[in-house]
């Protein structure tokens, strides 16, 4: 056996391409796009909102319930011609309105054209303002309506649960409201139960329509406009009204900008925070419109004063279900 193998061993040559490791790739040094770039096409405009729709017309007489500031009754007035207004508030007197919500002030003056202010009415050539409506108090209506066309109440209607009312009713030809408002129904902070608090608002919007459905013409709507979401979709308003006696007719979406100068009134009155005062007209709100289920098609859907976009009715759905925008 040789006796330098071993050494021989140790000093054989690697060979010249012994395979060596491959390395990654260095990183390019020109950082890669987050976004695939901007292909250069002409954008399409966002589709445009349908206009409002508009429910009212110069011609109807408007019963408006609850109106808060007046800032509607206000923008009927002055914006739309609607000069057969009668604006009611829940406080008894224009003093509580004003101490409630001081806006109110030049709204009431605007609609009674400055005739002043008595205990019992205001009005003007233009509009009338009611104090003291609660439709929770039976009765109500039919001696509003009385009321405003200039009879004597009786004497067992006098007292303490009279409205008042600021306006000249003598020879007023009022028979009853082409259109019956009530804008935000609400009875404010009862309790902070969800169950209890519904119930309160159900049993205010039974009230309403029960006490002004003698009072609206033949043919004529009954609106009424709640915020979208919940709790206000606890209400079931649609089964609350078709229960004492309507018929859903439409549905839309209430726009505020529709009415320059309208302001959403809170029922606790004007309230302000650090960030300035809370702004209900730019939450998303829905219309409800409602007839009686006796008029001979009065008051349907293709009559609504004003456009909007109707949605088709898909299967399954009654047609109490159609709404539009």
């Amino acid at each position: 056996m040789p006796k330098n193998t071993k050494k021989a061993r140790n000093n054989k040559k690697a060979p010249k391409h012994a395979h060596r490791p491959t390395l990654p790739p260095k990183p390019s040094s020109k950082p890669k796009p987050k976004f695939p770039p901007t292909q250069h096409h002409h954008q399409q405009p966002p589709p445009r909102r349908p206009p409002p729709t508009i429910p009212f017309d110069p011609t109807h007489s408007i019963l408006l319930i609850s109106e808060g500031d007046f800032s509607f009754a206000y923008s009927l007035l002055t914006h739309h011609s609607c000069g057969d207004l009668t604006a009611t508030a829940h406080e008894g007197s224009h003093a509580e309105v004003v101490a409630k919500y001081p806006a109110a002030e030049a709204h009431i003056a605007a609609l009674v054209e400055g005739e002043g202010e008595e205990e019992e009415e205001e009005a003007g050539g233009r509009g009338r303002v009611v104090y003291g409506v609660d439709v929770l108090r039976g009765q109500w209506g039919r001696r509003l309506l009385l009321l405003l066309k200039g009879k004597k109440r009786k004497e067992g209607n006098k007292g303490k649960g009279d409205e008042r009312t600021q306006g000249q009713t003598e020879g007023s030809t009022t028979e009853g409201w082409d259109r019956i408002v009530f804008n935000f129904p609400h009875v404010g902070g009862k309790s902070t139960d969800v169950n209890r608090q519904v119930r309160y608002n159900q049993e205010l919007l039974v009230g309403f329509f029960t006490s002004v459905i003698p009072l609206l013409n033949a043919g004529g709507w009954i609106l009424v406009t709640l915020f979208e979401g919940e709790p206000y979709t606890l209400w079931n308003i649609r089964d609350l009204a078709r229960h004492s006696g309507l018929m859903l007719l439409r549905s839309f979406a209430f726009r505020a900008e529709a009415y320059p100068g309208y302001r959403h009134a809170r029922t606790l009155g004007t309230v302000t925070t650090g960030g300035g005062g809370w702004r209900g007209e730019e939450r998303e709100a829905r219309t409800f419109v409602f007839g009686l289920k006796d008029d001979a098609g009065d008051g349907r859907r293709d009559d609504v004063v004003g456009k909007g976009t109707k949605r088709k009715r898909k299967r399954g759905e009654s047609s109490s279900d159609e709404e539009d925008d």
